[in-house]
Formats: structure tokens, sequence, C-alpha cells
């Protein structure tokens, strides 16, 4: 007799079934290889690369819209040639510490008596505000006692000086998330930032 049973998917030749699989497999690899160069090559253009620095309100928006000229941190910045300096976006943190405690007021006071309200420069949190140029980086030993800003409260125990002779200011402020020390900003938004930069 002629068994005209038909016959499932499990009693397919397995031969068959096995030489699908590896195919598929093999072009998914290639495909997930190709992606990954294309991400490092974008990553490392350098027209494209600009770091940022988050600085707590009222200091942030004290270098980009007031007089504030040095930028005290625990690390001395690094320049790749000292002579051309360094750009850097600034990033306003979203933190509100320093209107809890009389940084804020004393800043007001002795500093920078044309501070906007709390309320305006926190309208600024989260965002990039502007562009600082910064030429050297040295020990505040070094600075001068009579730089009212030496001795601001946001530089206590930081040790190295980042000093600022320029800044641009942004019409309209960014969105972007910040990060601790120096990051790196968006690849889409440094290409409009760069092209501010003189």
């Amino acid at each position: 007799m002629v068994n005209t049973r038909k016959r499932s998917r499990k009693e397919e030749d397995p031969v068959k079934v096995e030489e699908k699989r590896p195919k598929l497999l093999t072009e998914k690899k290639n495909k997930a290889k190709v992606k990954v160069k294309v991400e490092s090559a974008q990553s490392l253009s350098p027209t494209t690369t600009l770091n940022a620095l988050t600085v707590q309100q009222p200091f942030a928006s004290a270098i980009i819209f007031g007089p504030k000229r040095i930028e005290c941190r625990k690390q001395p910045l690094k320049f790749k040639d000292v002579k051309q300096g360094r750009w850097l976006a600034i990033h306003c943190g979203k933190s509100r510490s320093n209107f809890q405690d009389k940084t804020y007021e004393l800043t007001k006071k002795l500093r920078w008596e044309e501070a906007p309200s709390e309320e305006e420069l926190m309208s600024k949190a989260g965002q990039i505000i502007g562009l600082a140029h910064f030429t050297e980086s040295c020990p505040t030993s070094e600075i001068s006692d009579d730089n009212v800003w030496k001795n601001a409260e946001s530089c206590n125990n930081r040790v190295y000086a980042w000093s600022i002779d320029k800044v641009v200011a942004l019409e309209k402020p960014i969105p972007h998330t910040g990060q601790l020390g120096l990051w790196r900003v968006k690849e889409d938004i440094a290409k409009d930032l760069i092209k501010l930069m003189e």
C-alpha cells in the first residue's frame, strides 16, 4: 500500500532546515559589524566633537551672561594646543542647592549684583546656554586673592582654576542631559554650536 499520510514539519528533512538557519545568522552578524564601524567613525570625527561642562546656577549664567571668568575644579583642564585654547559648551545643572543656602544671596551681593532671579536662572536648568573659551588651567594658588570668584562657595576644595577669555551666549538654550566632569555634546547639536566659535 502507498502511504498517503502528509508529513508534519517535524518530519521534514532536517538537513534543509539546518541549511537555512546558519545563512540567516551569518547575514545578521555581517550587518552588525558594518553598523559598529559606521558609529565608531562618526564618534571620532574631529569636526563634530565638542565637550560640555555642567555648572550649577547661578554660576553657569555668571559665566555666560555675567562677570565670572574663572571656573574652579578639582582637576586641571587639558589642552591639545594651549595657544589655541579650548571651547566648552556651558550646561546649567538642575540642582537648587545654591539657592537653599546663602550662596546665591552672597553671589548677588558681593560678585554679581545684576544676577537674575532664582526663577529666571532655574528656567535654564538642564540646557546648554552658551560657549566659553578657556585659555589656561593653573593651581588656584596662582590666582590673585583679589579675584572675588576664587573664594566663591563653589570653589571649596577645588584646587585648579580654568581661565576664560571670551564667551558666546545662545539666543535660545538647547535642552541636553548633563553629566559630571567633561562630557560629549550630541553630534547634531555640536555641529551647530561649532559654527558659533570664532
